[in-house]
């Protein structure tokens, strides 16, 4: 075990170099952090609103020819109707499918 005066004179000094090395992190390494994080988020693929505004639009209209279809079914009879829904059914998944592209 160290003698008191010793354990005075050390406390002083570990504390100096905790600190030195605080003021180091804050000077080297949070600014160095801080770059990386901004370079992730600026990099980051974000969607265009414009895209997105197409995307609605194209959806939308692909709903509406369905309505229209399944409308112009109403009046058909037996296997006609059945036939016409299930071919709407399919355009709309097709231009779905073709929307997301």
């Amino acid at each position: 075990m160290q003698p008191v005066c010793c354990l005075a004179i050390m406390q002083p000094i570990q504390f100096a170099i905790k600190e030195k090395s605080m003021k180091r992190f804050i000077r080297v390494a949070l600014p160095a952090l801080l770059l990386v994080v901004l370079l992730v988020v600026l990099l980051a693929p974000a969607p265009s609103m414009a895209d997105s505004r197409l995307h609605h639009m194209a959806l939308k209209l692909c709903k509406q020819k369905y309505k229209d279809a399944v409308r112009g079914a109403k009046y058909l009879r037996g296997r006609q109707r059945k036939e016409r829904i299930e071919q709407a059914k399919q355009d709309r998944k097709e231009c779905e499918r073709h929307a997301a592209i």
